[in-house]
C-alpha cells in the first residue's frame, strides 16, 4: 500500500496522465494476482492449523507445494502480461492518451508478477510459525528503496512510468530477497519429518482458497469495469486519474481492519489444530471516532496535485 501511494505521489510530478495509466495498469494486474490469493490464503489456513496441532512438518510441506503451485502459475502470467499487454489493454479498453504509458507500465510490473506470487507465499510462511516481524522488516526495506529508486529514475533519468515500474520490480526482488533468508534461518524445515499425501494437501489449500479468491475477484472485476466507463467516458484520462488519487486514500482505511484480520486468522488456525474450540479470537470493527476523511481529503490530495480538473473530479469520484 505506501508502495502505490509513493508511487502515485511521485508520479504526480510528472503529471495526471501518468497517475491514470498507472492506475488503470495496476487495476488489470490486480484481476491476474488474486490468482496467485486461491493458493496462498488456502495454505495459511492449512499451515496454522497444522502447527497448531503439532505437525510443523505438514506446514513446511504446504508451502513447498504453494511455492511450486504459484511459481509455474506465476511464469505463465508474468509470460502472457509481458507479452500481451498492448492486446489486454485494447481488449479491456483504456483512454487513447493514457494507452502508451500503460503499456510500459503493465509489461515491466506485469511482466515481474511471478514476485507476487512468491512473496504472499513466504511471508505467511514466516507469519504462520509466528514471525511476523521479518515480512515487516522485508517489505518496509523494499518500500524504502522503492523510494530512492523512483527518486533516481524520475528526477535524475527522467524516465517516467517506466522508472516507476522498474523502481517497483526491483523493490520486491529484494523484498522477495530478505523474505528468502529470514525462511532459511529461522525455520528448520528439515527437523520436522510429519509428512502426508501431497494431493490431499493440495485439495485442502484449494478448497479453502478458492472461495476467499473468488470474492476479492468479484471485487476486482467490478473495479474493472469501472475504469472501463470511466477511459470510454473521458479520452484525456482525467476521471481515471481523479480516482487513482482517491484510492491511495481511501486504502489507508483498511490497513487496521487488514492486518487484525490476518492476526486473528493465523491465530484462530493454531487454536483450531490444537482442539481448542472454545477460544475464538475475534477482531471487532470500531464504529466510533473514525477520522472524518470527507474534510480532509482535499488538503491530503494536495500532496499530489494541485490540477483543478482532477480536484473537481475526485468530488464525484
Amino acid at each position: 500500500m505506501l508502495s502505490g501511494m509513493v508511487d502515485t505521489l511521485m508520479l504526480s510530478s510528472v503529471g495526471d496522465q501518468a497517475v491514470g495509466a498507472v492506475g488503470t495498469a495496476n487495476t488489470y494486474i490486480g484481476v491476474f494476482i488474486i490468482m496467485y490469493s486461491v493458493v496462498s490464503m488456502g495454505m495459511l489456513a492449512v499451515m496454522t492449523q497444522n502447527i497448531g496441532a503439532g505437525r510443523p512438518g505438514i506446514a513446511c510441506q504446504a508451502k513447498t507445494l504453494g511455492l511450486w503451485f504459484n511459481g509455474i502459475l506465476g511464469v505463465v502470467m508474468s509470460v502472457f502480461l509481458f507479452f500481451c499487454s498492448d492486446g489486454i489493454l485494447y481488449v479491456v479498453g483504456i483512454a487513447p492518451a493514457l494507452k502508451e504509458p500503460a503499456v510500459q507500465y503493465l509489461r515491466i510490473v506485469g511482466g515481474g508478477s511471478i514476485l507476487n506470487a512468491m512473496i504472499p507465499i513466504l511471508a505467511g510462511y514466516l507469519r504462520a510459525f509466528g514471525y511476523t516481524k521479518q515480512p515487516l522488516i522485508a517489505t518496509v526495506t523494499g518500500n524504502i528503496l522503492n523510494f530512492i529508486l523512483n527518486a533516481v529514475f524520475l528526477f535524475r533519468f527522467h524516465l517516467g512510468v517506466q522508472g516507476v515500474a522498474s523502481a517497483t520490480v526491483i523493490s520486491k526482488v529484494v523484498n522477495l530477497i530478505l523474505i528468502v533468508i529470514f525462511v532459511r534461518r529461522l525455520i528448520p524445515a528439515k527437523k520436522y519429518s510429519e509428512r502426508v499425501n501431497s494431493g490431499e494437501i493440495l485439495r485442502k489449500i484449494i478448497r479453502i482458497g478458492l472461495p476467499s479468491a473468488l470474492e476479492n475477484i468479484i471485487y476486482n472485476v467490478a473495479m474493472t469495469l469501472v475504469i472501463r466507463f470511466l477511459n470510454q467516458m473521458d479520452t484525456e484520462g482525467i476521471n481515471v486519474a481523479a480516482r487513482s488519487y482517491t484510492a491511495q486514500i481511501t486504502n489507508l482505511s483498511f490497513c487496521v481492519g487488514s492486518a487484525l484480520a490476518q492476526a486473528n486468522a493465523i491465530m484462530t488456525g493454531w487454536y483450531m489444530g490444537a482442539g481448542k474450540y472454545e477460544i475464538s479470537v475475534s477482531c471487532e470493527e470500531n464504529r466510533n471516532g473514525k477520522p472524518d476523511q470527507g474534510t480532509g481529503r482535499l488538503l491530503f490530495l494536495q500532496l499530489f496535485q494541485d490540477g483543478k480538473a482532477v480536484l473537481a473530479g475526485q468530488h464525484h469520484v
